[in-house]
């Protein structure tokens, strides 16, 4: 296996603020739309079951990770401001 997929779920409150939930890693993306398949139907979930869009990140995701490869974003490191 040379990659993941990481199913997240992420709820946007009024005042911008937003709730992500780390909801496992799977080994192919069918098994994470499954999984998907499970988690849509419960409370809280339920109230945003879709796929993330462009218009709105709200949501589930699915990403596809390597493993065994830095993430490029921090390769740089990173500042807090």
């Amino acid at each position: 296996m040379t990659g993941v997929f990481v199913l997240q779920h992420v709820h946007a409150f009024e005042d911008g603020g937003k709730d992500v939930k780390m909801l496992g890693v799977y080994g192919s993306e069918t098994r994470a739309a499954d999984a998907i398949a499970r988690y849509k139907i419960l409370p809280g979930f339920s109230d945003s079951p879709n796929l993330a869009s462009p218009e709105s990140d709200q949501g589930f995701h699915i990403t596809p990770y390597t493993l065994d490869e830095d993430e490029e974003g921090w390769a740089a490191g990173f500042v807090t401001v």
